[in-house]
């Protein structure tokens, strides 16, 4: 999981920093944003130097991540190089396997899909790419999503590999099909300001962005092209982090009114689970694989971890509506 992109501000001395595990817990990934430096510890043996992956320049927040499989790490830069090295041996090569161009610099951290046949990138410009993994050159003739009126911020691929959605300025969330040869999206999401998270459940039921509008829309993917979006609203402040449960069967977002706010998508009608505590903008959200614990970030500089369990929500869900929770 990458680390998450904090609110840009250019005033910071270090620079952002991002963050990246493999899967398979091996490797530990770092880069901050003013140095064009990763370096990568064998968590194996931390007695071993760790790797230094020097890159042509630095990048915007959030450009890193391993593929699914731990056998790539991807990087995006400032200057609209893919990089990817191939992390499968003992003594990884520090020269990319693959370093791919696109016209314009990279935004957000590469996104693998999940069947290791695509990896897609975000763009400070109109288009994002879907590149090829399984083609005997990745870098040569991207297919192009696009276009988009604005920067592409986030991209994000459905546990099933059939869909890839992305997150743009031009305050649209949109939904491309990869099963299909259309080159046009199969929905558009509508909001009044930037579109900047969009997150996929892991059982490919809902795709969910946020915005800076203050609201967040989850889209059925069971029948995206016709189903009306539903809005959720109700925080004070921007949309800086969403996630969903393992399961599925809640989502949370994270605003800059300090709250987090637990949400069930096949109930949309029913008060979410306010989590407050932070004393500045919530800007990260991870779930524990077995969904009983969350972890939020904020720019108040802390960590918190909330020890939740699905029958509490349930209970507390219930107690807000003032009725029993439909089951579907």
């Amino acid at each position: 999981m990458a680390g998450h992109r904090q609110p840009r501000s250019r005033g910071d001395a270090v620079g952002h920093i991002s963050i990246a595990f493999s899967a398979d817990g091996r490797w530990l990934a770092v880069k901050t944003e003013d140095q064009a430096v990763i370096t990568m510890w064998d968590l194996r043996n931390l007695a071993k130097q760790p790797l230094r992956l020097v890159e042509d320049a630095g990048s915007f927040p959030g450009t890193l991540s391993f593929s699914p499989d731990s056998r790539l790490l991807g990087s995006g830069t400032a200057t609209g190089e893919l990089n990817m090295w191939d992390v499968t041996s003992d003594h990884p090569s520090i020269t990319p396997r693959y370093q791919c161009l696109q016209s314009e610099r990279i935004r957000g951290a590469p996104a693998f899909s999940p069947d290791g046949r695509y990896v897609a990138t975000g763009a400070h410009g109109f288009s994002a790419r879907l590149w090829a993994l399984t083609s005997p050159d990745p870098c040569r003739a991207p297919r192009v999503l696009g276009p988009h009126q604005d920067n592409v911020e986030d991209v994000a691929f459905s546990p099933d590999s059939r869909w890839v959605a992305t997150a743009s300025f031009d305050h649209k969330g949109r939904l491309w099909d990869l099963s299909s040869e259309d080159q046009k999206p199969t929905a558009e999401v509508e909001f009044e300001d930037r579109v900047m998270q969009v997150a996929v459940s892991p059982d490919s039921h809902w795709v969910a962005f946020g915005s800076w509008d203050r609201t967040a829309k989850v889209v059925d993917l069971t029948n995206p092209g016709s189903a009306k979006p539903t809005s959720l609203a109700g925080h004070a402040g921007r949309i800086l982090a969403l996630a969903f449960t393992p399961g599925g069967r809640w989502w949370a977002t994270g605003s800059e009114d300090r709250t987090v706010r637990l949400w069930d998508p096949a109930d949309p009608g029913t008060a979410p689970v306010i989590l407050r505590g932070h004393e500045a903008s919530v800007i990260a959200i991870a779930f524990s694989a077995d969904g009983r614990r969350i972890v939020t970030g904020s720019a108040d500089g802390t960590v918190r971890l909330w020890r939740l369990r699905l029958s509490e929500l349930i209970d507390v869900a219930c107690q807000i509506a003032g009725r029993e929770l439909a089951r579907l």
